[in-house]
């Protein structure tokens, strides 16, 4: 990464903060697959008729009440959330910044790998 790209990195950092220079960033980059070919291969046999009935069941599928997570005890929750969800914006954020430190770009699948294997934290046991 040529170093006005490494500069103006840190700008947006310094001036947005780390998650809204990602999402800004992310504006410009062309991400990863071929969407187009996937959704045509995912949706080949889906009617209107069989999209609007999927909408119509999915309408009427109870959905559990997520438990209310307060403080500082929603981290490890939120991050965990995020490593499963394989989150784009954390992938590409660390990929990013290992380049820019490194001048390597890992390609999503070693960073979801990574966040998957070598990320661990400790939970704080429940407060009595």
């Amino acid at each position: 990464m040529s170093e006005i790209n490494q500069q103006a990195i840190r700008l947006l950092v310094q001036e947005l903060g780390s998650a809204d220079a990602a999402r800004f960033s992310r504006q410009f980059t062309t991400g990863y697959g071929d969407y187009t070919k996937e959704r045509k291969e995912l949706f080949k046999d889906w009617t209107l008729e069989k999209i609007g009935m999927a909408i119509e069941a999915d309408r009427d599928t109870p959905r559990p009440t997520p438990p209310i997570v307060l403080g500082e005890d929603a981290l490890p929750s939120a991050w965990r959330k995020l490593i499963e969800k394989k989150e784009a914006l954390l992938v590409d954020l660390i990929a990013d910044q290992v380049e820019s430190l490194y001048g390597y770009k890992p390609n999503p699948e070693a960073v979801i790998h990574f966040l998957n294997e070598d990320i661990t934290f400790t939970e704080r046991s429940e407060k009595k």
